[in-house]
């Protein structure tokens, strides 16, 4: 059994999946959902410098949830904005669900809702905003304010989103579904919302939700099964539940997996 200290990650190269259903324009490396797992990251990090001096078009793509839950989200937050910093114009950060409630308590303008939001974002792991003496002074200072965060990101018939889609939408219900608003205040109950950070259920039980197209997603860890499906890729691998954090290589016809994985800890507020 392999025994990992604090500072050591172990790195899976999985198998190299053949995808006629994938066509991107450009090379894609996409990085699913990391919640905090710092270390993991640093090591895919890594990967994703290599990947982009060998390909001088390729694209890093952020699926979102960099924050919350696990050990150390403002350690994320500033590895991802240095990572972007670096290579300027060749980084796209999407905002997932945990990211929404954490723009919508810093920047909506009513403060009833901003409230209200801040209070849900809390019960999910985003206490540890309230440590830092302005969370949106330093998210403006590390470049990751919100104009930042971007909702999908389009690569030849590839999409990239946080959650997924509606499926089977038109091209209009479908560019209606994506425009949604980034500063989201979730309803009260359950955890599946129509929206592009949340969509759960019609998405994941659905095989072609985009006829013609590929959707690389999270958000459902519970839905990562290591391989690519009619029309989906899922990217979330578990992080603070299972301290791994997956991300994908994407070219014209192929898709390959890694997983990073990170030794379980306390959360850590810092």
């Amino acid at each position: 059994m392999l025994t990992l200290t604090d500072t050591e990650t172990s790195t899976s190269q999985l198998e190299a999946f053949a995808c006629d259903d994938v066509h991107p324009s450009h090379p894609l490396f996409v990085i699913g959902d990391i919640h905090g797992l710092s270390i993991a990251l640093t090591v895919a990090l890594d990967e994703a410098r290599a990947f982009l001096c060998d390909h001088e078009d390729g694209k890093v793509i952020f699926l979102g949830d960099l924050i919350d839950r696990g050990p150390n989200s403002v350690g994320v937050l500033r590895l991802v904005a240095k990572f972007r910093n670096d290579f300027p114009g060749r980084v796209e950060l999407l905002a997932g669900n945990h990211e929404t409630m954490m723009l919508g308590s810093l920047y909506l303008r009513d403060h009833s809702e901003a409230s209200s939001i801040r209070y849900v974002w809390s019960r999910v792991g985003g206490e540890w905003g309230s440590h830092l003496p302005s969370l949106k002074k330093f998210l403006q200072k590390i470049g990751l304010g919100l104009r930042t965060w971007r909702k999908f990101y389009r690569s030849g018939n590839v999409l990239c989103v946080h959650a997924g889609i509606e499926p089977h939408s038109s091209a209009n219900g479908l560019d209606q579904f994506l425009s949604q608003t980034l500063l989201y205040l979730p309803g009260t109950r359950g955890s599946s919302f129509p929206h592009w950070a949340w969509i759960r259920d019609n998405f994941l039980q659905c095989e072609q939700p985009l006829p013609g197209g590929f959707v690389v997603h999270g958000h459902t860890p519970s839905d990562f099964r290591d391989s690519p499906r009619a029309g989906r890729l899922n990217l979330d691998a578990g992080s603070y539940l299972t301290g791994s954090i997956a991300a994908a290589v994407l070219t014209d016809g192929a898709i390959a997996l890694r997983t990073f994985q990170q030794p379980l800890q306390l959360p850590q507020h810092s």
